[in-house]
């Protein structure tokens, strides 16, 4: 028995692999959608951690007045967006996974077709690496000028 080169569709004919036959794999059952899930999982985390982070700089930065940066006020008119809109964004990450199966589906109309797909999960993974690095970069580059000023 080999193994399916493209997990996503079914063998074409059952030549190709006589013991899964012609049926359709389910949705569910798919590795693109059990990545959309893990991804979806990551978005929920870091979505539920930057709403407590954000809040607590939030507070920090207020009490002190200090003048902050457009990226930091950016990421806490962000933070405040979702927390007044929290039923959008879990919306939207509730329905990544199908959302993400159908996106690799599409992108790898054949098994042999892989070079779409892997960018794909590159700039899926990529994204929330990315957004993580915004956070800290706006959070801690104006904590730090806050606690050098307060040094002095």
């Amino acid at each position: 028995m080999t193994a399916d080169p493209n997990p996503f569709w079914p063998p074409e004919s059952d030549d190709t692999d006589r013991h899964s036959g012609a049926v359709p794999r389910g949705i569910l059952a798919s590795p693109a959608f059990a990545l959309g899930a893990a991804q979806a999982a990551l978005w929920i985390t870091l979505g539920v951690s930057a709403l407590r982070v954000v809040r607590g700089f939030d507070k920090i930065f207020h009490d002190f007045g200090a003048e902050l940066p457009g990226m930091t006020i950016v990421l806490i008119q962000f933070t405040q967006f979702l927390r007044h809109f929290w039923y959008l964004a879990l919306l939207l990450v509730v329905s990544w996974p199908l959302v993400n199966w159908s996106i690799v589906t599409a992108l790898s109309p054949r098994p042999e077709v892989v070079i779409p797909r892997r960018l794909w999960y590159f700039v899926t993974w990529a994204a929330p690496g990315l957004a993580l690095a915004f956070a800290v970069v706006a959070l801690f580059r104006p904590l730090i000028e806050l606690i050098t000023k307060l040094s002095r």
